[in-house]
């Protein structure tokens, strides 16, 4: 196939959803529970892998449908989970326990992403995905600006984080930095088959940036940056281009004005501004980066450079430490191993969101990568539900377009019968644009 390709115009009329409705509908409700998840939870499962697995039991209504396409960079991320074993086995098969689970989480997360890959193929699944993580959003960054189960901490610099459901503050915000994207795409594109009102969007992208702001955290709030920043550069068409670089000013504004009228946000900038520090990062990071050099084939297995990096920094009191990087994790990890495939299968997701800047969806796709994947420069989700979502969703937007509608000639306000000749012509037209 060659040049890039695009979905079809979404004022195109489908003939209906293809995918079943038990499908459809346990879809939706794993992207719903996506800013939901309840570390302090009174059972034992996460919310978001109830829901996940009622969505794989509902694949199996239609399995071959689900299931049919096999996208490459699949095949590139399952040679990262291949050296993930390799890893394991060869450094001594290290923290077994932790291990099997981590490497069951993965298994999940590529079956979800193959079969996500699938579903988001049916037109109207697609277009109406981006609201229901808009909506999801909207919800959770309702629940906690109304204070309910929130959880708040004090900051020996001044001022306080609040999160809601006792979850990561990171990891709040990257979640809402997504829907948040989503919205600008909903409200200045056709990502959701329409354009959606301002006057319905812009207090729900304002709900969501002041609960990204309470969260007080550095990286989501860089991610959010970058993801307005990317969505305000994109588009095609330079009237395009001035809307998305309005909007973005606009965005940009209102989250400096809301971050330094924020006493925790304001001072927790302030510090690394003026120290350097970055909740412990500064040291993490260079640590691993010697890790690295020491074992570049292999890395030190799963888990186990966890435990290492906790070993080599004794000051900051951890036995296990995150890696709090993406990137830096598989390679102290895996090493090349495993960085190789990973890469080029991101590189695939990458190229197509590129892609589809062209497409109905404009440059929120492309946008939402860059916020998700900016997130995990501070933080490492690998194991989360988000990350492969995303790349499921930006694979799904580069695909052939579907052929338009023949057009009829328009006929007179008189109710005439349609005569021989306007069926030739009719006719004609509709050979004329068939491949």
């Amino acid at each position: 196939m060659s040049g890039p390709t695009h979905r079809s115009d979404p004022r195109v009329v489908s003939a209906g959803s293809s995918v079943h409705p038990a499908i459809r509908w346990t879809f939706y409700l794993f992207v719903l529970s996506l800013p939901f998840e309840y570390p302090e939870r009174s059972f034992p499962v996460e919310t978001t892998t109830i829901t996940a697995a009622l969505f794989l039991l509902a694949v199996l209504v239609q399995p071959v449908s689900c299931f049919r396409r096999f996208p490459a960079s699949l095949g590139w991320f399952a040679g990262f989970l291949y050296a993930c074993l390799v890893s394991f086995v060869v450094d001594g098969g290290q923290y077994a326990d932790e291990v099997q689970r981590l490497l069951t989480l993965y298994v999940q997360m590529l079956l979800l992403f193959w079969a996500e890959y699938n579903v988001l193929q049916d037109e109207d699944v697609f277009r109406k995905t981006p609201l229901v993580l808009a909506i999801a959003c909207i919800a959770r960054a309702g629940l906690q600006l109304a204070d309910i189960a929130t959880v708040h901490t004090k900051e020996w610099v001044g001022g306080e984080r609040v999160s809601a459901l006792g979850q990561n503050t990171n990891q709040s915000s990257m979640m809402m930095a997504a829907g948040l994207v989503a919205l600008l795409g909903l409200a200045h594109t056709r990502a959701g088959g329409r354009r959606y009102p301002w006057v319905v969007t812009w207090p729900c992208v304002a709900l969501i940036g002041l609960a990204i702001i309470q969260n007080g955290s550095r990286g989501g709030l860089a991610a959010l940056g970058v993801g307005v920043v990317t969505f305000a550069l994109g588009g095609s068409g330079m009237r395009t281009r001035l809307r998305h670089g309005a909007v973005g000013l606009v965005a940009l504004g209102l989250l400096i004005w809301g971050t330094y009228s924020t006493e925790g946000m304001r001072n927790r900038l302030g510090e690394s501004a003026s120290t350097g520090r970055l909740a412990g990062r500064e040291q993490v990071y260079p640590a691993l980066w010697h890790m690295f050099l020491e074992r570049p084939i292999l890395g030190y297995g799963p888990q186990a450079n966890k435990w290492v990096l906790g070993g080599r920094l004794p000051e900051q009191h951890y036995e296990k430490r995150e890696p709090h990087n993406l990137p830096l994790e598989i390679m102290t990890s895996t090493g090349l191993v495993g960085l190789i495939p990973f890469l080029i299968g991101f590189g695939l997701v990458v190229r197509a969101a590129w892609r589809a800047r062209r497409g109905p969806a404009g440059s929120m796709p492309l946008a939402l990568l860059a916020s998700t994947m900016t997130a995990n420069m501070s933080g490492s989700w690998l194991a989360g539900p988000l990350l492969w979502f995303v790349f499921a969703y930006e694979l799904a937007c580069d695909r052939p377009a579907a052929a338009p509608a023949p057009v009829l000639p328009r006929r007179s306000l008189r109710s005439t019968p349609l005569t021989a000749f306007d069926a030739s012509v009719a006719a004609s037209s509709s050979s004329a644009q068939s491949p």
